[in-house]
């Protein structure tokens, strides 16, 4: 584990995953019908996870990393690469909803590889925000779409001109309202973004 609040899980995800295909090359060999060798599904994405993990310290994985380099294809390391960018950018969400779901920050840690602080860290950074946008139709607004996004705590006004932009409507006028807590009724929203007043119809 780092000494410092660096997950390295995060850090060397990219590098250490290839480590992992050991696994997936002796399972690959062992297939008698073979899928396309530059498509990896889930299953397998988790079976090199594992094996990466079995490996307990850097010279393991360093040396299953070597074992397996000259094997790897570039379409196999594209798609490792790819997926590993995807849950590098995905892990604020993923510890935002472990800890609505309530699991201890030691546990989380653990399971990503991460330092107790850091995992505190992106609870305080990142806020689970839910959102309606609403459009202006016979002198009322309705809701037309809704849902919920993780942004930098403080963003809400941000994340609510941010959807407007990005939702597309059938209606000239539009707002939308951010809260913090997804039973906000009754609740002052965290943010809010309005381009136009409407003006009542005649």
């Amino acid at each position: 584990m780092s000494t410092n609040d660096t997950p390295p899980a995060i850090d060397r995800f990219q590098a250490g995953i290839l480590a992992a295909l050991e696994q997936y090359e002796r399972d690959r060999a062992a297939e008698t019908c073979r899928d396309d060798p530059g498509t990896l599904d889930s299953t397998r994405l988790l079976t090199l996870a594992q094996s990466y993990a079995r490996a307990a310290t850097p010279e393991q994985r360093d040396s299953l990393a070597a074992e397996i380099a000259d094997r790897l294809t570039i379409n196999e390391a594209g798609v490792i690469l790819r997926a590993a960018a995807t849950v590098k950018t995905a892990v604020p969400h993923i510890v935002l909803r472990a800890k609505a779901n309530n699991a201890a920050t030691a546990e989380i840690a653990r399971e990503l590889d991460m330092t107790d602080s850091y995992v505190r860290r992106i609870v305080r950074d990142y806020t689970q925000y839910f959102w309606r946008l609403e459009t202006y139709a016979l002198d009322d607004w309705v809701t037309y779409a809704s849902g919920h996004e993780v942004a930098k705590t403080g963003s809400a006004n941000g994340l609510a001109e941010k959807i407007y932009h990005a939702t597309p409507t059938p209606r000239t006028y539009c707002r939308v309202f951010v809260w913090e807590d997804e039973y906000h009724h009754g609740t002052a929203p965290a943010g809010m973004y309005q381009q136009d007043e409407p003006e009542p119809q005649q």
